[in-house]
């Protein structure tokens, strides 16, 4: 009877073991959180693409870190990150004060152009084409995408701006819409996207004096990841 009993005991942990194996696993991957953003980062259903996706993805995949590709919009992506509740990067965000302290940051994956003006062909804008400059003038509306971080100076200049700020949660091409509709002045966005929203609209980018270094891009992890994984993150970038 004592025989049998251990022998049911081994075929019940052996099957207990069995079935838990695949969820460890998945419990062990990380999360990689991204938002599409054209033309920087895109998804094909199967892998990150875009002149920043695509690099995050190859890195990733010379990393031989478990991972798991999930859409989320930015500021769901900060909050599950700062939250800590389980191991999750977010893909390409870029580092401040107030993040670096809720979470961990990885070296630099790549650096983003600088950021241009995009205006209605037919308005002229204040003179000398800053951003401070414009940012100064009460008369002048600027749209900004909300939860979306530029860089330090251009928060700094937000904080202290007379014009009127204009938050919207869309992408950058929506923002051409509300150009050519009259309903926004200019907005700031890098380069290629740019040049995007120029193609649908009567619209011209115009380089602002003041914007004129691109940002680095980061993997933003809660504290939770492994530093292991932090770790082969870091030398696939190197």
């Amino acid at each position: 009877m004592s025989r049998h009993l251990t022998r049911c005991l081994s075929i019940l942990l052996l099957a207990i073991t069995t079935t838990a194996h695949p969820a460890a696993a998945e419990q062990a991957a990380l999360l990689m959180l991204f938002d599409v953003r054209p033309p920087f980062v895109s998804f094909d259903g199967k892998a990150l693409q875009g002149s920043i996706g695509a690099r995050a993805q190859a890195v990733l995949e010379k990393s031989g870190v478990a991972f798991e590709l999930r859409e989320v919009p930015v500021a769901r992506q900060l909050l599950m990150v700062q939250q800590n509740l389980s191991p999750a990067c977010a893909v390409a965000r870029l580092k401040n004060v107030e993040r670096l302290r809720l979470g961990v940051f990885s070296l630099p994956f790549a650096e983003s152009s600088p950021y241009v003006a995009v205006q209605r062909k037919d308005q002229k804008l204040p003179e000398p084409a800053s951003l401070s400059n414009w940012a100064s003038h009460r008369g002048l509306r600027w749209g900004v995408q909300s939860g979306l971080y530029y860089s330090d100076y251009v928060q700094g200049v937000l904080g202290s701006a007379q014009a009127e700020i204009a938050r919207f949660s869309a992408p950058h091409l929506h923002f051409a819409k509300l150009l050519a509709a009259r309903r926004i002045d200019f907005v700031i966005v890098q380069e290629d996207e740019a040049q995007e929203m120029i193609k649908a609209q009567a619209l011209r980018a115009q380089k602002l004096d003041d914007l004129v270094h691109g940002e680095q891009r980061f993997f933003y992890c809660s504290k939770s990841v492994p530093e292991a994984s932090l770790r082969a993150i870091n030398e696939a970038l190197k």
